[in-house]
């Protein structure tokens, strides 16, 4: 449906969660930068398992993010700190819930244009 894909008038920088380092903290993968509908919001919200958590932003996205992913509203060129460690920068968010919502007749969860992906960052 062409009005979610007209939603997304925003820009973002996603890293990639890749694992655990061993040493106590996680290791991302390269920032990419994708288009997003960015919502700022304080509110309660509870993960899937019942976890509270408080709610900075909502954001419709463009691609499939997954939970404990990093986001940035902004651009990739815009970021003046280092970027292989994402969490120093300020007003970065984690990812801590992800919700899809297909329109009506679309079997494919991954066409991102027949498929909202409704993302809600917490605080680091």
């Amino acid at each position: 449906m062409r009005i979610i894909r007209k939603c997304r008038i925003h820009d973002a920088v996603l890293w990639r969660k890749l694992g655990d380092s061993g040493r106590g903290y996680y290791l991302y993968d390269k920032p990419v930068q994708i288009k997003c509908r960015w919502n700022q919001t304080d509110e309660q919200m509870a993960t899937k398992e019942g976890i509270e958590f408080r709610c900075i932003s909502d954001l419709i996205v463009d691609r499939d993010v997954a939970v404990g992913d990093l986001l940035w509203y902004g651009l990739l060129t815009d970021i003046t700190y280092d970027t292989t460690d994402p969490l120093v920068i300020p007003n970065v968010g984690v990812v801590r819930k992800v919700e899809k919502i297909t329109t009506l007749r679309n079997t494919d969860m991954t066409n991102f244009d027949l498929t909202a992906c409704f993302v809600y960052l917490g605080q680091p």
